[in-house]
């Protein structure tokens, strides 16, 4: 092959692996749209296009990448078997790389990217395996498909392994496979995250006693469940019932985060006054301007209304890792340092002042269509959002998860906005 081919073959890789890893990080942050991912989506497509094109050369170029650990090579070559019907070569892949650090959701998108005709039999394959990964791997992309798994979901609620447990239990919820509910355990001897699942799927499946009593339980407790745990059961609990979790949390000081992310989740315009004073602490204020949108709807930038530079003493919450490349970004990276004074000024000067007793969404008040319209406008944990508090006052409906493919979301037009 001409040198000049290998170069363009070389770089659809190394691109279509940036890209990707673009994507995965973006699905959580604070400052992409539908619109934004929909775009970084189809790069990813035109660089895939590329290498198809290539034929076996660009397995070469990809096995470069993924000899090097590259982010994204794995989802890439995982594509690429889907997509040429090579089912050995993916199951290879599965063989070696789900257990590979990040290398499960790599999998996992490549099953929601392809076409189901395309994908289908390796899913199949994967839901008969006795591999807790495939398994896994198997549930995951019958969601993202659409497709209930039926028997073998209900076999992997039984599981002898709590992570599939836990992933049937998303996926139930998921599905809106209200079936369900009569084979599932009222409490559960696995860990945290199995727990989270069971009482998320209690609470997406319309049985909201038993759902939240177990959020209230982890929201309480010290695992790595408990913002998660706290989130859900704010958005599920009443107004009253919800503040009084958060009194308690106040309490605290590990879990002040949860408290003011929490007000935000709330929607409610009498705690505004306590979140602009929370605008001036170094750790807490881009999270505290992050749920006064939230509330209000309004951007900090466009409405001047941030620091042109944030404090001094302010303490990334994170540690520098240079060997691990795939340490988590602080979750305030890409949030403004909000100005306290001028937020102040803002409010009390709005000509149409939000009511006290209702809950706002990014400024609107929380209908079906305020949802429906956030989940098209929004960004993307504004989006999160809102497909929970879909999901919570619609259960047994299909959940929006924001964290797939965006054509692979439910209700969505392909190919992202109008």
């Amino acid at each position: 092959m001409p040198h000049i081919i290998e170069t363009v073959v070389y770089q659809h890789a190394e691109n279509a692996c940036a890209l990707w890893w673009q994507w995965h990080l973006a699905l959580d942050q604070p400052h992409y749209t539908l619109g934004d991912l929909t775009g970084i989506e189809k790069r990813i497509n035109a660089n895939m296009n590329g290498l198809r094109i290539a034929g076996k050369n660009a397995l070469i170029q990809v096995q470069e990448l993924a000899d090097a650990n590259d982010e994204g090579a794995i989802f890439v070559s995982a594509l690429l078997a889907i997509q040429r019907g090579d089912i050995s070569g993916f199951l290879t892949l599965a063989e070696t790389d789900c257990v590979k650090p990040g290398g499960l959701a790599e999998l996992s998108t490549a099953l929601a990217w392809a076409d189901h005709d395309q994908s289908q039999r390796i899913i199949l394959q994967l839901l008969n395996s006795d591999r807790a990964e495939w398994l896994i791997l198997g549930l995951q992309a019958c969601v993202a498909h659409a497709r209930n798994p039926g028997q073998h979901l209900y076999q992997c609620t039984r599981h002898s392994d709590s992570r599939v447990r836990a992933t049937a239990f998303q996926a139930a919820a998921n599905l809106g496979d209200k079936n369900i509910l009569r084979t599932l355990p009222v409490s559960t001897p696995g860990g945290p995250d199995e727990q989270f699942e069971l009482a998320r799927a209690f609470t997406f499946l319309g049985r909201y006693k038993e759902g939240q009593l177990m959020l209230e339980q982890l929201a309480l407790g010290s695992s790595h469940v408990a913002p998660l745990a706290t989130r859900l059961f704010l958005l599920s609990a009443s107004s009253a019932i919800s503040r009084d979790l958060l009194r308690t949390l106040n309490d605290r000081p590990e879990r002040a985060r949860d408290v003011v992310r929490g007000f935000g989740l709330l929607g409610e315009p009498t705690s505004m006054e306590w979140l602009i004073d929370q605008c001036h602490s170094p750790m807490l204020g881009r999270l505290a301007g992050e749920s006064i949108t939230l509330i209000t709807g309004v951007d900090l930038i466009n409405n001047d209304l941030e620091l042109a530079d944030g404090p001094e003493t302010a303490i990334n919450a994170l540690s520098d890792e240079p060997d691990d490349k795939r340490v988590k970004l602080d979750e305030d990276d890409n949030l403004p340092w909000p100005d306290a004074p001028r937020i102040s000024h803002w409010w009390e000067n709005l000509s149409a002042q939000p009511i006290n007793d209702k809950q706002y969404l990014c400024g609107h008040l929380r209908t079906s269509k305020s949802y429906q319209l956030m989940l098209r406008i929004g960004k993307q944990r504004q989006r999160t959002i809102a497909a929970d508090i879909m999901a919570l006052t619609n259960p047994g409906a299909p959940y929006c998860n924001t964290h797939l493919p965006t054509w692979r979301q439910p209700g969505l037009t392909p190919g992202g906005p109008d």
